[in-house]
């Protein structure tokens, strides 16, 4: 708890304040917050709510450390401590959902946080949504920094067995599909998959062998799932599309070949391209007659389905053709939700990149090597960042 310099101008908020930290680092929590609420009376802003839900947390009023901690995110969004501390107390509640979600908005401040994403492993896991506690996993495996520590050690000796016992059922399954057999392929990848979910090979080839087999609803779901692992793959556009048609959930399929058409712009590729807006263009009659609506984000949304909650509220910007800003500031703040890793990175690689065109090398490089921390090795921004550290 720092002190406000808002209090600084009159010396009794000063004295006010610097006593209700004192009474708080001696354990006298009650005090504290009876100064606390005696400085809301002159004027209020996200500090002073933080540090009075600290001393309600302490004296176990939960409700009242939440009311405070909701004042104080309301006032100042991007305070990182007290997402998480609203999630620790929600979760102390047994309120799951809520917990999940306050951890993935402090994650999406800082996304290499490994305390938010094991807290995350076990809330998804609790709330029976294995791929979602599966993924966060491989993300605190990724991000820890103590790789002695017993809870490093029992993720990862959970995370290594099940990749061992569901990396059987892939070799099969890969062996099966590369010699046309699609029905034991389509068996063994979902027995792997249902062991470890998080792998994005297996989804997407799991997703075309239901697609071939004409188990569309399987292929989209698991389509959707690669997605989600791994955002580089545009042609994961083109199969959601495809497979949303033969569904004839035409809506959907014209929303993914949108997308698919915004990708297109940056590789020059014209004869693909005109062949999209083609494609866009026999659909647009039937767009605006499928079953997206605010419903189903809203559903996606409140069972922590994050990605599914982006994808379907683009689909509402699509074709509403952008005119709710409610809607678009919920996919804004949903984007940093579902991707905060390539959202920070390429940021980190902006500013990376300005610090090396001035001849700022050294700082330069700080901000390439956050980016290499946060993404994963195989990422083309990990490459680009890497590529571009320069020895000083």
């Amino acid at each position: 708890m720092s002190r406000i310099d808002y209090w600084a101008t009159t010396s009794t908020h000063e004295y006010m304040y610097e006593k209700a930290w004192e009474y708080y680092s001696n354990g006298n929590y009650t005090d504290a917050l009876t100064l606390y609420s005696e400085l809301m009376n002159s004027g209020v802003d996200d500090e002073l709510y933080y540090n009075a839900a600290l001393c309600c947390n302490k004296l176990n009023k939960q409700e009242q450390a939440v009311e405070f901690l909701e004042k104080s995110l309301a006032l100042n969004d991007r305070r990182f401590d007290g997402f998480i501390l609203l999630a620790e107390i929600y979760s102390s509640l047994n309120s799951a959902s809520k917990a999940i979600y306050n951890y993935t908005r402090a994650r999406a401040l800082k996304p290499d946080h490994s305390g938010a994403c094991a807290a995350l492993v076990d809330l998804y896991a609790k709330q029976g949504q294995k791929f979602e506690s599966d993924y966060y996993r491989s993300r605190f495996l990724q991000y820890t920094k103590d790789k002695r520590s017993a809870l490093y050690r029992s993720l990862n000796a959970e995370n290594n067995n099940a990749r061992a016992e569901a990396g059987r059922y892939f070799l099969t399954a890969s062996r099966a599909f590369a010699r046309g057999d699609l029905f034991t392929a389509k068996r063994d990848y979902k027995s792997g998959l249902d062991i470890y979910p998080a792998d994005y090979e297996s989804n997407f080839t799991y997703a075309r062998v239901c697609n071939d087999l004409g188990d569309n609803t399987e292929a989209v779901k698991y389509f959707i799932r690669a997605m989600f692992l791994n955002n580089e793959n545009a042609g994961l556009y083109m199969y959601i599309a495809s497979v949303y048609s033969k569904l004839r959930d035409y809506s959907r399929a014209y929303c993914f070949l949108k997308r698919y058409l915004t990708l297109l712009v940056s590789t020059h590729n014209q004869a693909e391209y005109l062949k999209t807006i083609q494609s866009i263009k026999s659909l647009e009659p039937y767009s605006k007659n499928g079953s997206v609506s605010v419903s189903s984000a809203e559903n996606y949304f409140n069972s922590n389905r994050y990605f599914e909650a982006y994808l379907e509220y683009g689909n509402l910007v699509i074709l509403s053709e952008g005119q709710n800003s409610d809607i678009e500031v919920r996919l804004q703040l949903l984007e940093l939700m579902v991707h905060p890793d390539t959202y920070w990175s390429k940021l980190y690689l902006r500013k990376g990149q300005a610090l090396y065109d001035s001849g700022k090398i050294r700082e330069a490089n700080s901000f390439f090597s956050r980016v290499m921390e946060i993404l994963p090795p195989n990422s083309s921004g990990y490459k680009l960042a890497r590529s571009k550290i320069t020895n000083v």
